[in-house]
């Protein structure tokens, strides 16, 4: 794992939200969806998945995927939790981002709420200068979560409600880990 205390420069903790009204699903249904088809979530233009061989049931606990991305961005990670209303992943040596992000669906009175958690830091000082001054990967990041964001609306077959909510803190960042020798 690529913990954040492993990484360099801020932590930053990004929440990307979308109410959908009217939805054919539920959360756990749509959870389902991520987890059994999570290429189909992301803007295939710029972005692949591979995955290796999968269950029946999709994304697993101890599932690896590789994130594929233009330039020097490919992202490993592993699945470190599913139930069902969340998956929870993990970044892996190699990624640009050391920490972990959480996909979540579920029902607020009328609505179908999907959320996307990030706590996450520049892998290296590269990326770090690349996310926080130059913002290249800053904005990689923000078009490929809004339009997984998005992509769940329309999965869901309900309409969005009050557009894609983003927010975003930026927060000291933790301790450097003891290095093992």
């Amino acid at each position: 794992m690529q913990r954040a205390e492993d990484g360099h420069g801020p932590l930053f903790h990004r929440v990307f939200r979308v109410r959908i009204a009217e939805a054919d699903i539920d959360g756990p249904r749509l959870l389902e969806h991520v987890c059994r088809h999570f290429e189909h979530f992301v803007p295939s233009e710029v972005v692949g998945i591979r995955a290796g061989e999968l269950r029946a049931q999709g994304l697993d606990v101890a599932d690896e995927l590789l994130v594929e991305m233009p330039g020097p961005w490919n992202g490993p990670v592993r699945v470190v939790r599913r139930d069902r209303e969340s998956l929870h992943l993990v970044t892996l040596r190699g990624h640009m981002e050391a920490g972990q992000v959480q996909f979540r669906a579920r029902t607020d009175g009328d609505l179908l709420v999907f959320e996307i958690e990030l706590w996450a830091r520049a892998a290296t000082r590269l990326v770090h200068v690349l996310y926080s001054h130059l913002r290249v990967a800053k904005e990689i990041q923000l078009n490929m979560w809004v339009r997984f964001c998005l992509s769940a609306v329309k999965i869901s077959g309900g309409r969005l409600v009050d557009g894609v909510h983003i927010h975003t803190r930026r927060l000291s960042p933790p301790p450097r880990a003891a290095r093992k020798r």
